[in-house]
């Protein structure tokens, strides 16, 4: 395997000694997993840092932010150290 940042199926199916068919499924769920908007747009609405025409404002302080971080930084977080090991 080459020193890369992403994992071919080929690649998957060779570390972990499993048929293609099944690095398919693998790379799938995980590509499902980390498909994410990474556009300001989600991140706003999610914050709900606007208020749309059809937002009761009053009750906009019931909102609970759960995390609010970069999803940038909380992917480097989780898995660099796993890039690092098998890249």
């Amino acid at each position: 395997m080459t020193d890369t940042t992403f994992m071919r199926v080929e690649d998957v199916a060779k570390e972990l000694g499993i048929s293609k068919s099944y690095a398919y499924k693998i790379v799938q769920k995980l590509n499902n997993e980390l498909s994410i908007s990474m556009g300001k747009g989600s991140v706003n609405h999610n914050t709900r840092k606007f208020k749309a025409a059809n937002v009761d404002g009053e009750r906009s302080c019931k909102n609970i932010s759960y995390c609010n971080e970069s999803i940038k930084k909380v992917y480097r977080e989780l898995f660099d150290e796993a890039l690092k090991k098998f890249n």
